[in-house]
C-alpha cells in the first residue's frame, strides 16, 4: 500500500493534467505510430544520432529554373494566381470559434510580422513550386499571455506564429516505419545548422509517394524537355545568325592552263572586297567571279521540332497553350474548354492545401482556446478557398435554389451546398422582409426560368400528347 501511495504522491499532478487535457481536446489520446517498413535509411539503434535526408531530386535546380525560365515562372505563377485569385474564407458553425480562429490568425500577424494574406501566398508558393512546403511552429515566452484565452497543448506553450521555410535548407529523419524523428535545418551562407523537433514543423506535401518524407515536384519531369527546346532554340538562333548575312565566294582567275590566279591577284581581290561598303557594286574583269552562297534549301525544317517540343512541355505543365501566352485563333468558347484540365488541377490543389491549413493550424489554434473540433462537430471551423470559376459556381447555387424551392432539399442543406453557414435568426430573409408583406415581389420564376428556360423546348406544350394522358 506504501508503494500504491508512494506513487500516486509522485504521478497524481501529471494524471490530473492528462485528464484535464483530454476532457478538453483530444491531443492527449495516444498517437498511433506508423507500422510496416518505409524507404528510410535509419536503423533502430540510430535514432539517437539519425541520418538526415535531403529530398530525392535538386529543388536547388528547380529554383534557378524558376528564376531563369519564362516557362517555368509563368506556369508556377499561374497556378498560384490561380489558387488565390478567388480568395479564401473561414467556414463553420459556431461563430464564436470562428471568431477566435480569425483574432489568432490577426495575433499571429502582429507578432511575426507577416501578414495572413502573405503567409497563405507564401505557403501556396513553395507548395506549387516544390510540392512541399515546410512551417516551423514558434511558442510563446513562458509568462507571456495573449489577450485571447490559449493554453497550451502537452506541456507546450501555445503557438505564438507560423513561418514558412525556404525548402532547400531543410533536411528530415524517419524512423524504419516512416515515423518523422526530427528536422534539421542548415544555413547556406554559415553552414548553422539546428534542429527541429515533429511536432513544431509543420510539412504539406503534394502527391507524396507512400514511405517517403519528400514530394517530388511536379515540374521536375518538365526540365529535361524544357533543357532540350533551350538548346534548339540556341542552335537555331546560331543557324539564323550564320546565314543572315550572305557568304559571298569571290573565283579569281580560272582553271584553264595559264589562267591561275597569282597570290598578289588573291590578295588585291581581299582588299578590295574588305573596303567595298554595305550598298556598294564591285566591278572587275574577267578574271573574278562573285557567287552569293545560301542555304539552298539543304537545312533541316526546325519549326515543327520546336512546336512539336514546346507542347510536350505545355501538356507536363498541365496548361493549354492558350494560358500559356500562345493564343492563336482561340475564343472565349475555346480557352474554357481548353483550360478545363487546369481547372482540375487548380481545384486539387486548393483542396489539399486547405485541408492542411484546417488541420495542422486551425484545429490547434481551437484545441488552445477551449474548443473540441473533433468531438463537437459546431466548433468545426475550415480554411477554404472560393471557386475559381463564377459561371460554375453560379450555376451550382441556382441548381440548390431551385432544389429548395421545389422541396427536394431542406433550408439547412441548401446552406450547406451554398458553402454558408447555418443560420438561426431568419427574420433577415428576403421571404420574411420582402414577399410576406409584398407577394407580388416573389421571384421564384425567375430561378424556375434559368433553369427551364421560356424559350426553350422544356416549356412547349406538346400538340400531338393525347388529352387524357
Amino acid at each position: 500500500m506504501s508503494l500504491i501511495r508512494d506513487f500516486m504522491k509522485n504521478t497524481g499532478n501529471k494524471t490530473k493534467s492528462l485528464l484535464s487535457r483530454s476532457s478538453k481536446s483530444p491531443d492527449s489520446l495516444p498517437k498511433t505510430r506508423k507500422i510496416g517498413f518505409a524507404f528510410s535509411r535509419n536503423k533502430r539503434g540510430n535514432l539517437r544520432s539519425p541520418d538526415f535526408e535531403g529530398p530525392p531530386v535538386d529543388f536547388f535546380e528547380i529554383q534557378k529554373a524558376y528564376a531563369r525560365d519564362g516557362f517555368i515562372r509563368h506556369a508556377v505563377d499561374k497556378y498560384v494566381e490561380l489558387i488565390l485569385r478567388s480568395g479564401w474564407h473561414l467556414s463553420g458553425k459556431d461563430e464564436k470559434a470562428i471568431e477566435y480562429v480569425r483574432t489568432r490568425f490577426k495575433l499571429m500577424a502582429a507578432m511575426s510580422g507577416i501578414s495572413t494574406n502573405d503567409f497563405i501566398l507564401s505557403l501556396v508558393d513553395d507548395f506549387v513550386k516544390f510540392s512541399n512546403s515546410i512551417l516551423f511552429k514558434a511558442r510563446l515566452p513562458k509568462g507571456y499571455k495573449l489577450p485571447v484565452k490559449a493554453i497550451g497543448l502537452n506541456n507546450e506553450q501555445p503557438i505564438a506564429a507560423i513561418f514558412p521555410q525556404a525548402i532547400t535548407t531543410i533536411r528530415a529523419a524517419q524512423d524504419i516505419h516512416g515515423n518523422i524523428i526530427k528536422y534539421k535545418q542548415r544555413s547556406p551562407y554559415t553552414g548553422d545548422e539546428k534542429d527541429f523537433k515533429e511536432k513544431d514543423v509543420i510539412h504539406i506535401t503534394y502527391k507524396k509517394e507512400r514511405g517517403r518524407i519528400w514530394a517530388v515536384p511536379w515540374v521536375w519531369p518538365v526540365l529535361d524537355d524544357i533543357k532540350l527546346l533551350r538548346e534548339l532554340e540556341e542552335n537555331t538562333a546560331k543557324l539564323s545568325h550564320k546565314h543572315l548575312f550572305p557568304l559571298i565566294h569571290a573565283t579569281v582567275g580560272s582553271y584553264e592552263e595559264g589562267m591561275q590566279a597569282s597570290d598578289e591577284e588573291i590578295d588585291d581581290a581581299i582588299e578590295k572586297l574588305s573596303l567595298m561598303p554595305e550598298d556598294g557594286v564591285f566591278v572587275t574583269s574577267e578574271r573574278i567571279k562573285l557567287e552569293v552562297k545560301g542555304m539552298q534549301g539543304e537545312a533541316l525544317e526546325i519549326k515543327p521540332i520546336l512546336e512539336y517540343f514546346e507542347k510536350r512541355i505545355f501538356s507536363g505543365i498541365g496548361l493549354s497553350e492558350l494560358e500559356m501566352g500562345r493564343s492563336g485563333q482561340a475564343n472565349r468558347g475555346t480557352a474554357d474548354t481548353l483550360s478545363e484540365s487546369a481547372r482540375d488541377r487548380v481545384k486539387m490543389k486548393q483542396s489539399i492545401v486547405a485541408d492542411q491549413i484546417t488541420h495542422k493550424i486551425i484545429n490547434p489554434f481551437l484545441y488552445e482556446g477551449g474548443f473540441n473540433p473533433l468531438m463537437n462537430p459546431d466548433h468545426i471551423v475550415e480554411f477554404k478557398f472560393k471557386s475559381i470559376d463564377i459561371d460554375e459556381q453560379q450555376k451550382k447555387d441556382n441548381g440548390a435554389v431551385y432544389l429548395w424551392e421545389h422541396n427536394a432539399i431542406t433550408f439547412p442543406e441548401l446552406r450547406k451546398e451554398l458553402g454558408r453557414d447555418p443560420i438561426d435568426d431568419e427574420s433577415e430573409l428576403h421571404f420574411n422582409k420582402i414577399t410576406k408583406s409584398h407577394p407580388r415581389y416573389d421571384n421564384t420564376k425567375e430561378t424556375d426560368n434559368k433553369q427551364q428556360p421560356e424559350n426553350q423546348y422544356g416549356k412547349k406544350a406538346n400538340k400531338d400528347k393525347p388529352v387524357n394522358q
